[in-house]
């Protein structure tokens, strides 16, 4: 399974969507953001950082993969769509920032048809906001919250995925618990579509 983590809008939490997925499903990663520090966390070999001149690669097809995109629609962004399962959008509920994102969603879906929108960063009413907006737009894809938490910066740190963060202790089941089962749906959607 491939899965790319895309938008337009930096800030919105693609290279740690892209890091939990591929540290909780065992996947490698690729990105084209050449100040990604995602190899300092992914284990030997399994993170690749493309340079501004390298082509994107065709992966083979039982490949499994997170490829963690930035910047705007160019012929890489385009091969590394076309040839996942499943395309993450990740937004916040700032304006400024869903517009970017409704940008991003009505390109995308020219190369994509398997899109999942992740409200990130969601607090108290973030995801009825978004989700009204979207429908609003014509949007008709899965919409799944984030809860906003620091538990995701924590990935980094400890090299560890949200779900076995929260597996640690009572505490840890407390602090992280809501917002892994979040992640375990997003997980359980993308399957789902691909």
């Amino acid at each position: 399974m491939k899965i790319t983590v895309y938008n337009f809008k930096g800030g919105v939490g693609k290279s740690t969507i892209a890091l939990n997925y591929a540290l909780t499903c065992g996947f490698g990663v690729v990105t084209n953001d050449v100040h990604n520090r995602i190899d300092r966390v992914m284990p030997d070999g399994q993170a690749v950082r493309l340079s501004p001149d390298q082509e994107w690669p065709n992966f083979p097809t039982d490949f499994e993969i997170v490829f963690d995109l930035g910047g705007y629609l160019d012929r890489r962004a385009i091969a590394a769509m076309e040839q996942s399962d499943v395309l993450i959008l990740p937004t916040v509920a700032e304006m400024a920032e869903l517009e970017t994102s409704i940008a991003s969603l009505h390109e995308i879906q020219n190369h994509h048809k398997n899109i999942i929108i992740v409200v990130n960063k969601a607090e108290k009413g973030d995801f009825e906001i978004v989700h009204e907006i979207m429908e609003g737009q014509g949007f008709n894809y899965p919409i799944l919250p984030l809860k906003k938490t620091k538990a995701l910066s924590r990935i980094r740190k400890h090299k560890t995925p949200l779900r076995q963060l929260s597996q640690q202790n009572g505490l840890n089941r407390y602090i992280y618990g809501e917002a892994a089962s979040q992640f375990d749906t997003i997980i359980a959607t993308a399957e789902n579509l691909k």
